[in-house]
């Protein structure tokens, strides 16, 4: 496809938000880069008093929308209000002869997406990003006006197959036609990063030890992350490397999991870094020797994929993975890193210490985990995307 064909499609973008510190604002500001890079004409749509950063993009973005929520449940005003949105849209769109495809880049927008779409008479789709594309098909009334959004989009990305197939047997899927997995992207930012910082300079900024084994788990601090699970790993594998030290970077119940570290015997061990910025995350990945997280599935939540593997791959960096939900998807075992059964932490810790004691295998899981997230960069998905897009118009038309 030619760079002259995706300008002539206009692309209308929902959202919750645009910002690096949240997993839907990362993929959000990445897509809309890589378009924005591409010359694809778009505008972004977000909540009423949305934080917006300084972006390339920063014309495209409208605040508009209403406020994101979990779930519209039986407050029948947030259906209302969604359709009121999708209403108002409609009528400041300007006409030209350009052919438009409405987009909900989070769950939620979905029925603002729909409603815009007939209003438009174009074609429109919907993202989903793994828990929060079926929890709505498993609460009421919330399942009766997503499973309509579902059969009606003429698209639905899903980012893994785990989640895909939840979507299907959840939402009454009979034709599966509509769906496309297409994995979520690296940013350059880490790309490049992994190749300015070297491991010395990442130690001695962050205050670390040259020697000592360095682990490394960034995500929420919350029991679907497999947080607890971690750390029981991790006293395991103090026993065989004393001098280990673990970092923890993510919001979430700080207290609770320090009070666990403390309980287990190596509060002193382990580093509760909270929320970081890009500069600083590129640090730690480049730091660590080991990238950890192990996710377990908790009734319908589940880790959707987990691009924080491929993050850590381009530094070159190998990971330990629990064989749970899309991160099965986002790790080739034996490949980029090993993956460990869910909720097992005798088998995550003999992982761990299986990569810390040889490095040989380390750095070939290393390499090939680097070009397993070259794969996956931002221009490469979005060029996906476009063909998606430009496919569905000329059926639509």
């Amino acid at each position: 496809m030619v760079e002259g064909e995706r300008t002539g499609l206009r692309l209308l973008l929902l959202s919750s938000e645009v910002h690096p510190a949240s997993g839907w604002g990362r993929y959000t500001l990445e897509f809309c880069s890589a378009l924005w890079q591409k010359g694809v004409d778009f505008e972004l749509h977000l909540p009423r008093g949305a934080c917006v950063p300084e972006v390339a993009f920063r014309e495209a973005i409208r605040t508009d929308l209403p406020a994101w929520r979990p779930a519209v449940r039986w407050r029948v005003w947030h259906g209302l209000e969604l359709r009121w949105a999708a209403h108002r849209i409609a009528r400041l769109q300007p006409r030209g002869p350009a052919p438009i495809v409405v987009h909900a880049l989070v769950e939620y927008y979905g029925v603002l997406a729909d409603r815009l779409a007939r209003s438009l008479g174009c074609p429109f789709g919907l993202t989903g990003h793994g828990t929060y594309m079926v929890q709505p098909l498993l609460l009421t009334p919330d399942r009766f006006w997503f499973r309509r959004v579902l059969w009606s989009a003429a698209f639905l990305v899903l980012v893994s197959q785990c989640t895909a197939q939840e979507v299907r047997r959840l939402g009454g899927l009979n034709d599966p036609s509509p769906i496309h997995v297409i994995h979520p992207g690296v940013s350059s930012f880490h790309l490049e990063s992994s190749l300015r910082i070297s491991p010395g300079e990442a130690r001695r900024a962050l205050g670390l030890p040259e020697e000592a084994p360095v682990l490394l788990s960034v995500g929420a601090l919350k029991p679907r992350k497999g947080v607890d699970v971690l750390l029981r790993a991790f006293q395991q594998v103090l026993r065989a490397e004393p001098r280990a030290i673990l970092l923890l970077v993510g919001d979430g119940d700080r207290a609770g999991y320090q009070a666990l570290a403390e309980a287990l015997g190596i509060r002193e061990r382990v580093r509760f870094l909270g929320r970081v910025d890009d500069e600083l995350l590129g640090f730690c990945y480049q730091a660590c020797d080991v990238f950890v997280l192990l996710p377990r599935r908790i009734d319908a939540m589940f880790e959707g994929f987990g691009i924080v593997y491929l993050e850590a791959g381009a530094y070159g960096k190998p990971v330990v993975g629990a064989d749970s939900g899309g991160a099965a998807e986002a790790v080739r075992h034996g490949e980029t890193g090993l993956l460990v059964p869910e909720g097992d932490w005798a088998a995550a810790a003999q992982a761990i210490l299986r990569l810390l004691r040889n490095p040989i295998e380390a750095q070939q899981l290393g390499e090939q985990g680097r070009r397993w997230a070259e794969a996956h960069q931002w221009d490469h998905v979005a060029d996906q995307y476009l063909e998606l897009y430009f496919d569905v118009v000329r059926k639509n038309s």
